[in-house]
């Protein structure tokens, strides 16, 4: 069983059709090289660091040097953070469209699972994906803000938030619709998405320690890897997102829900295997 639930989580590959998955992972993997790769980019941050330890300093003997109020940060410099915000942002956004993927696939090859609805159109599944990236991009700012000033109320959220975004481009809900249906129903599945996190945190935590002896030897070859894997484990997040998202709709004690299109039946409780997406329809049958 834990065997199962791992290949179904670190899986990435298997949905739909393969090729699109594969097309989205290539364009990640790219993305997130480049920002290594980049040549107008300046990786260099020893004035940056200098310049911290000044005001550090200034702080403690409380001083005022005007000269500190001028960050020290090159052209180069702010190209690089530039690159690695944007990459990181279309990274996110690619493994909401990956869980987008996930579910439309799922309902289209799983058809006699007991609680899915109609799968999502394509056109749809975009639109939803274009008003996703907007407000993501809208509230990005005040999410670090909280975040930052909310510690453990953020972490508490994330099983919840989580799955927001599967509700939404599985076209059940519409964007802010999802949030309170959302944590309505997720009762008895809060540890099992922490559970599931834990276990893609301790494998990156696992096999990031060999990907960065690969440095010493070869910074290219380093790079593409990390960049590889870090691409990896975030669809992996996304695999799981949609995943527990689909159990949750899937269970028994959900099948009164007043959701269109969805059919519920009582034949039996399990989610069932859910990791050979590319399984034939008409052998099913």
């Amino acid at each position: 069983m834990f065997l199962a639930t791992l290949k179904n989580i670190f899986n990435i590959d298997d949905v739909g059709k393969r090729w699109g998955v594969r097309i989205l992972y290539l364009f990640m993997v790219v993305i997130n090289c480049a920002v290594h790769f980049n040549p107008l980019s300046d990786t260099n941050f020893d004035a940056l660091y200098s310049w911290a330890e000044k005001v550090q300093a200034s702080n403690a003997t409380d001083t005022v040097d005007l000269s500190l109020m001028i960050i020290p940060l090159t052209e180069g410099n702010r190209i690089y953070l530039a690159t690695v915000i944007l990459a990181a942002f279309i990274t996110l956004i690619a493994s909401f469209l990956y869980s987008g993927m996930y579910i439309k696939a799922l309902r289209e090859n799983r058809s006699k699972l007991k609680a899915f609805g109609e799968p999502i159109e394509s056109s749809k599944l975009a639109v939803r994906l274009l008003i996703l990236t907007l407000f993501c991009a809208l509230i990005s700012l005040p999410f670090i803000v909280v975040f930052g000033s909310f510690v453990l109320l953020a972490l508490l959220a994330v099983p919840f938030l989580l799955v927001m975004p599967s509700a939404y481009l599985s076209g059940d809900y519409g964007l802010f619709a999802a949030w309170p249906n959302v944590i309505n129903r997720s009762k008895g599945y809060y540890l099992d998405r922490w559970r599931g996190m834990l276990i893609i945190i301790c494998a990156y935590l696992i096999l990031d320690f060999p990907i960065s002896l690969v440095y010493s030897f070869s910074t290219t070859a380093y790079y593409i890897l990390d960049s590889a894997f870090d691409c990896w484990i975030m669809l992996s997040f996304a695999r799981f997102a949609a995943n527990s998202y689909s159990s949750m709709m899937l269970g028994r004690r959900w099948r009164k829900m007043n959701l269109p299109g969805l059919i519920f039946s009582e034949d039996d409780d399990g989610y069932g295997n859910t990791d050979k997406l590319n399984e034939d329809k008409d052998k099913e049958e």
